[in-house]
């Protein structure tokens, strides 16, 4: 899974880096054009993609988003 200021993404065959990359730092499109373009995959708009199920979170984005309660989320959900 990954997110942007839009929502996030799941993709259970595992992220296309190459098509992320293009969506992402070429064209500057949102994930929704990566969920369509990849097809079989999840777009959640609008939400925040810690209350994904996951072992490992690596909170990468700049703009502090994970505060306590997404912290809470991710632990609750078993991320450690």
């Amino acid at each position: 899974a990954c997110s942007d200021s839009s929502g996030y993404v799941v993709d259970e065959r595992g992220l296309d880096l190459d098509l992320l990359a293009d969506v992402k730092d070429v064209r500057r499109e949102r994930l929704s054009v990566y969920a369509e373009e990849r097809g079989d995959c999840e777009f959640v708009e609008g939400r925040s993609v810690w209350e994904v199920k996951c072992d490992i979170a690596l909170p990468c984005a700049t703009q502090n988003e994970l505060d306590g309660d997404a912290a809470r989320t991710l632990a609750g959900n078993g991320c450690r």
